[in-house]
């Protein structure tokens, strides 16, 4: 459905996209603690932008616009201010900036993606969420973990499990160990997964430094650990011990990190776009152990200006 009174094409619809670019500097305002009143930020930008108020475009169409059946909602955007405020600031400027990004590259309505598939996703993920709980309770093996679950989240991020040039189990490594999964882009291996059971809470330094090792070896680029719930990812070309290769850790039962899980799919490996994430939370990564071992006293004022204050890396706001 679109929002009475707008046209989602032509002049309408890129102005459209400007509301939304401008909402999103908005919310960042907002959240690095300016006080700024979004409903009228946003009539006085239409007023500049429509002075002889030719175009349909009111204030309930704006309402249209933040909330759904509007231009936010098809993407996936949730609206309200009160959502990004309570994320971290880190998280709620780098998820504002790929909606950004998103928009930028919409060229009319129908590139926009439907709030149904949206609603199919979380769907998925509270199916999974539930066999999670449901399983916790029983005596569940690495195999049980891997086809019930494991098997099930990669079916979800389009890959094809039945077609072993693309998704191998019990892959043999160059050192004539095996790993129970590689995720292969024309037969090159991308990822290596080693899948524990339920239980496993995925700590143990000998299981971990394994799939390291079996990447490392390999040449593969990533090592995956994984119990079905947690999914723990290392670089093993990373300098230092394995704290410093883990860049990245999801959890499905406790919401942690679901944003980043579709880059795990097919396409974006293939495209390279999860290297390209990955690569800047390593840099994040690098620069916060970095701020730690740099200062020792947590409570100088300095430190702690620094430490709220920007820095500016591959061309985005990371706030700390």
């Amino acid at each position: 459905m679109q929002s009475k009174g707008f046209n989602w094409t032509g002049r309408d619809f890129e102005l459209g996209k400007e509301v939304a670019l401008y909402t999103i500097e908005i919310f960042k305002r907002r959240i690095n603690g300016e006080r700024i009143p979004i409903i009228k930020s946003l009539l006085e930008f239409l007023n500049q932008k429509v002075p002889d108020k030719s175009s349909n475009i009111t204030k309930g169409t704006i309402g249209g616009l933040l909330h759904i059946p509007g231009l936010f909602s098809r993407i996936g955007f949730d609206a309200r201010i009160t959502t990004w405020l309570n994320k971290s600031p880190e998280v709620a400027i780098w998820e504002l900036n790929t909606v950004k990004e998103k928009i930028l590259n919409l060229k009319n309505f129908n590139s926009v993606k439907n709030s149904e598939e949206i609603d199919e996703v979380k769907e998925e993920l509270e199916k999974l969420k539930e066999k999670i709980n449901e399983l916790e309770e029983k005596d569940v093996n690495e195999y049980d973990t891997a086809v019930i679950l494991v098997e099930r989240l990669l079916e979800f991020l389009e890959w094809n499990i039945s077609d072993i040039d693309e998704v191998k189990r019990q892959k043999e490594t160059i050192s004539r160990h095996r790993v129970d999964y590689s995720l292969n882009i024309d037969g090159v291996p991308k990822i290596y997964i080693e899948v524990k059971r339920l239980q496993n809470k995925l700590k143990n330094y000998k299981e971990i430094s394994q799939i390291v090792t079996y990447a490392n070896e390999d040449g593969v680029k990533w090592g995956l650990i994984t119990n079905g719930d947690k999914y723990h990812l290392y670089d093993p070309n990373m300098i230092g011990d394995l704290s410093n290769k883990l860049i990245l850790e999801i959890q499905i039962s406790e919401n942690l990190n679901l944003n980043y899980l579709k880059y795990f799919k097919k396409k974006n490996i293939q495209n390279d776009t999860l290297s390209a994430i990955l690569q800047k939370i390593k840099n994040v990564n690098i620069i916060k152990q970095g701020l730690e071992n740099l200062f020792d006293n947590k409570k100088d004022n300095l430190i702690k200006l620094l430490k709220s204050g920007y820095l500016y890396l591959l061309g985005d706001k990371i706030i700390f």
